[in-house]
């Protein structure tokens, strides 16, 4: 939790957590999605509310009468992570092109 509060370094978004088990490497990308999404707010002030809401639901727990089922909230998890990790690489791919449109 050190290494994702730290507001100077992004070094935690690239951690893969290989020595953790599933349950907590799905916590540790949960947090590393929760600052990535309040950096994202930031950046990108029109930023797209229908991901971001499917993002959300996937995240972070539900509560009742939401919640069905620990199986459900784990699929959930996962694939909100995956989806954060494809858009973090998508906007890192974004990034470098404009940098070298700007060589140009």
């Amino acid at each position: 939790m050190t290494c994702v509060d730290n507001p100077h370094s992004n070094e935690w978004y690239r951690d893969p957590s290989e020595d953790l088990y599933l349950r907590d490497l799905l916590f540790v990308v949960r947090m590393q999605t929760a600052r990535r999404m309040e950096e994202r707010s930031c950046r990108f002030p029109r930023w797209d509310r229908v991901l971001d809401r499917l993002i959300i639901e996937g995240t972070f727990d539900r509560v009742a009468p939401d919640y069905s089922s620990f199986a459900e909230e784990m699929a959930m998890h996962h694939s909100s992570a995956m989806v954060q990790q494809l858009l973090m690489r998508i906007e890192c791919l974004e990034s470098e092109v404009s940098r070298l449109r700007g060589f140009q």
